[in-house]
């Protein structure tokens, strides 16, 4: 089976940019895959895309047409259903233009480091990987009933998402916040990725500072009930100043036991 580099794009009113975009990358992708929610001329941009798959909108994935993060989750599951499993893809963004050779050469420089590594096929890992998305926020300021009602709907999809996991998958769980860790753990998802807390970006120490203060979990490994969280400080920032909370980019290899 040929691995095609399939892009997952999600666009809002971005016709002044998305030409740029498509005409740089275009080149680089086998299918792409959109999530949009414009009201100007971006959807006939997409439409006209010759490498244009999939086409959602925002009234889709939505029932109040408030789209998050974790719906390009749908972008996914609409190319698996086309393609299959065992693709590469890329996050892509209208007003963000990656180096060329970067994009180009991303699938074949993994692949041969597979080819390195691990000979031959029976030596490969075999094992599908499943990942799901979640953008759900636990903030101290919410309304009680508010917090409670995300965290119902945060249980509902976890749940959901370890029973459709295909057997013997391995599953990841990409959260935006946190605390979906608690969760994750009951449900028995091994690993977790998270942001959010940038650190804390205000610390004393490494722990001590804003992190303990706002979250339970703000940075780096946290365990329990046989699963991991790994929660990244990232590279953004509320406001331009960091203390004992280094800006970082983390690359994890998974290996099998």
């Amino acid at each position: 089976m040929k691995r095609l580099h399939i892009g997952l794009l999600m666009t809002y009113n971005e016709a002044d940019v998305l030409p740029q975009m498509l005409t740089h990358t275009l080149p680089s992708v086998d299918a792409i895959f959109a999530l949009d929610g414009s009201s100007d001329a971006t959807p006939e941009i997409l439409r006209a895309c010759p490498k244009l798959e999939g086409l959602l909108f925002d009234r889709d994935v939505a029932g109040d047409g408030r789209v998050r993060d974790h719906h390009r989750q749908a972008l996914l599951e609409a190319a698996r259903a086309k393609y299959g499993a065992g693709h590469w893809y890329s996050l892509l963004h209208a007003d963000e233009i990656a180096g060329e050779q970067k994009i180009q050469n991303l699938p074949a420089a993994v692949a041969e480091r597979l080819e390195a590594e691990c000979p031959t096929a029976q030596q490969r890992v075999q094992r599908r990987v499943g990942l799901a998305f979640v953008d759900q926020r636990f903030a101290g300021t919410q309304a009680p009933f508010a917090a409670l009602q995300r965290l119902h709907e945060l249980q509902l999809f976890t749940g959901g998402f370890v029973k459709q996991l295909q057997p013997g998958a391995f599953p990841i769980l990409l959260a935006h916040h946190p605390h979906a860790f608690d969760v994750a753990a009951v449900h028995e998802i091994p690993l977790t990725f998270a942001g959010h807390t940038h650190g804390g970006q205000l610390m004393l120490s490494a722990k001590h500072g804003a992190g303990p203060v706002m979250f339970r979990y703000w940075s780096g490994l946290y365990q329990k009930l046989n699963a991991s969280l790994i929660v990244s400080n990232g590279a953004g920032n509320w406001f331009p100043l960091r203390t004992h909370a280094p800006a970082e980019i983390i690359h994890l290899t998974l290996r099998r036991a």
